[in-house]
């Protein structure tokens, strides 16, 4: 067995014998964070940064636990010198998923066989800029040539969902679903929790004063996703919640003291974030959509990464 070939990972014959009987399958892709914009414009991408690091923050964590400065993660360095950085830390991340999943698409997707490192990375650099440049590896062409049936974005309830209509109309079929994400409405205990009801508010050309016109919007959304061949929603939690009804007084009274700005119990909290599930997985049975939970995954616990560069740029953990 050696590293990313046919046999890798794999320690029987009767595993063996199973994944030669599925790799060929298209791959049903229930969860991804894909820059649908990105694949909607459909223009070759520019360099290697672009393609395997530009918007990807579990990239980003592993250069920042490796010491790499944030300038050559986020910041005005040039790709080229990001892409440097990256490769100078890379063989250290060995065992990684990222380490992993990164080669895995320069051999499959891309036909580089050589392993990314502070030797390599020049050579790399300049034989990705080579293959990127032809039209068969533009991000459609891509999905074609992975063999994608379909794929799941992960989107916000505010979102219009334009770029997905758009990659679908070009491909002449529906390959990206939308995933509808309310974490931001359901999170009352963030800093950014007011400011993004106000969001939901403009959106939706309307005023939300209680947590049952709270409920009301997001159905709004929930139904303008499902228009849009939504199939499943997806929620980020820190702990399990009892989804209960009988919680709406509580979950109204915290909600109104969140909008004016209080401070609440953890109680409050729970009891808000407790109901409102409910009511999405509610909002999910009646359309026979899959309720996928995210649990224990803990947001931008980084206090300096957050202010600096805003939420989901990293520094989240389990």
């Amino acid at each position: 067995m050696a590293f990313l070939d046919s046999k890798y990972l794999i320690k029987s014959e009767t595993a063996f014998a199973i994944y030669n009987n599925i790799e060929k399958l298209p791959i049903v892709d229930p969860h991804n964070h894909a820059d649908v914009a990105e694949i909607a414009r459909n223009k070759k991408y520019s360099d290697p940064w672009q393609l395997f690091a530009a918007t990807d923050h579990y990239v980003w964590e592993v250069m920042r636990k490796r010491g790499v400065e944030e300038k050559f993660i986020t910041g005005d360095a040039s790709p080229k010198d990001k892409w440097t950085k990256l490769a100078l830390i890379f063989p250290e991340v060995a065992g990684n998923p990222v380490y992993e999943w990164i080669h895995l698409d320069l051999r499959r997707g891309l036909g580089v066989e050589t392993l990314l490192g502070p030797d390599t990375a020049d050579e790399i650099w300049e034989q990705l800029k080579a293959v990127l440049a032809v039209n068969s590896k533009r991000p459609q062409a891509l999905i074609e040539q992975m063999n994608i049936e379909v794929m799941c974005s992960t989107d916000d309830p505010v979102d219009l969902l334009e770029d997905h209509e758009r990659v679908n109309r070009d491909m002449k079929r529906t390959v990206i679903r939308p995933t509808w994400r309310p974490d931001k409405s359901m999170n009352i205990f963030a800093p950014t929790w007011r400011d993004y009801i106000k969001k939901l508010e403009a959106r939706f050309s309307t005023e939300i004063k209680s947590v049952a016109e709270l409920v009301e919007v997001l159905q709004t959304s929930h139904d303008y996703f499902a228009e849009r061949g939504c199939r499943a929603s997806d929620h980020g939690l820190a702990k399990p919640f009892s989804g209960d009804k009988a919680l709406a007084p509580e979950a109204d009274k915290a909600f109104k003291k969140a909008i004016a700005g209080e401070a609440l119990t953890q109680t409050e909290i729970d009891n808000y974030m407790s109901y409102i599930l409910g009511e999405l997985a509610e909002m999910d049975s009646k359309k026979d959509w899959v309720f996928q939970l995210h649990v224990g995954a803990v947001r931008d616990v980084r206090d300096t990464i957050f202010k600096t560069l805003g939420p989901d740029a990293g520094g989240d953990i389990s």
